[in-house]
């Protein structure tokens, strides 16, 4: 049961640290339509202008959004290429999506350790039926395997949970990224026409 509470402790602490990445990265889709209406009047101000907004009040995550910035920032023109903006999205995905390879393998291992445990329950149980010289005692016998049975369900619980929110944070980390993709593409192709 040790390992399944690490598990269960290594599981919540990253989720619970991802959700709070995840308002680093969320763009939200009244938010986005709002800067892609905006870009396609090549209003670059307007862009800046309604991020500094956000920021102040606090919208979409305010001052700790990364997303808005790196679309503020492709807004000022900040970016000289596309390479150089892209280049700031992929490290910004990347630094998002760590650690929710750990709830896979929290979501893998756990059933396995769970059945571990059962086991090696059923194997105690029936060396103590087998020491007892109760053969025929069923109750000794559920007892244990009861006891056994505890691991693989505790392995189940943790697992399922930790596969749901790897499952849930990786789709929502890569809508939000994709989001920011295209807003910076909106914006930087402005920002070139502006610059014609």
């Amino acid at each position: 049961m040790y390992p399944l509470l690490l598990f269960s402790i290594v599981s919540a602490a990253v989720i619970i640290e991802k959700i709070a990445v995840l308002c680093r990265v969320m763009i939200k889709g009244n938010i986005f339509s709002t800067i892609m209406e905006t870009g396609s009047k090549n209003d670059l101000k307007g862009i800046i202008t309604f991020i500094d907004n956000l920021k102040e009040t606090g919208g979409n995550c305010g001052k700790r959004n990364a997303s808005l910035e790196l679309i503020k920032k492709t807004a000022a023109g900040n970016f000289r290429t596309e390479k150089d903006y892209k280049s700031a999205i992929s490290a910004l995905s990347l630094q998002s999506s760590e650690k929710i390879h750990l709830l896979d393998l929290v979501g893998k291992i756990s059933p396995m350790t769970g059945l571990t445990g059962t086991v090696i329950g059923l194997a105690r149980a029936f060396q103590s039926v087998s020491e007892s010289g109760r053969t025929g005692d069923a109750a000794l016998l559920a007892g244990g395997i009861w006891e056994a049975m505890i691991t693989t369900i505790a392995g189940l619980l943790i697992a399922i949970p930790a596969i749901i929110a790897a499952h849930i944070l990786r789709n929502s980390f890569r809508k939000h990224i994709e989001r920011l993709k295209i807003c910076c593409d909106e914006v930087f192709s402005d920002a070139g026409n502006k610059n014609l």
